[in-house]
């Protein structure tokens, strides 16, 4: 595990790619952008599972019950030596990424304002 500590935002997404998994672990905070960022870019997430993470990160990433540190542990512990359920959350966030990606909902978008008219 590597603690890096602020990342520069030009260098965020490059950063955010070279990961096998990102930990979110406040005990406070509900869904934060840096969620959605690495989501974005395929990195599976481990966070706790306060308001808002769990509707962001169920079935994109993996929950731990809040507060608990020993669990957050194990689960990161385990997301990087098992890389077949790693791989498996990171094709499941692809997915989603290319079904919200800006061009689908853009076009999407445009279809609603088409439909209208």
């Amino acid at each position: 595990m590597v603690f890096t500590g602020f990342v520069d935002s030009g260098d965020s997404f490059a950063f955010l790619r070279s990961m096998d998994v990102e930990c979110f672990p406040s005990r406070v905070e509900g869904l934060h952008l840096s969620v959605l960022d690495a989501m974005s870019t395929g990195c599976p997430m481990v966070a706790f599972d306060n308001t808002g993470m769990d509707e962001a990160v169920k079935g994109f990433g993996i929950l731990v019950k809040t507060g608990d540190e020993d669990a957050l542990f194990m689960v990161m512990f385990n997301m990087c030596r098992d890389n077949r359920k790693r791989y498996e959350i990171i094709e499941k966030v692809n997915s989603l990424s290319r079904v919200l990606s800006s061009e689908v909902m853009t076009e999407n978008i445009l279809n609603i304002f088409s439909e209208k008219q």
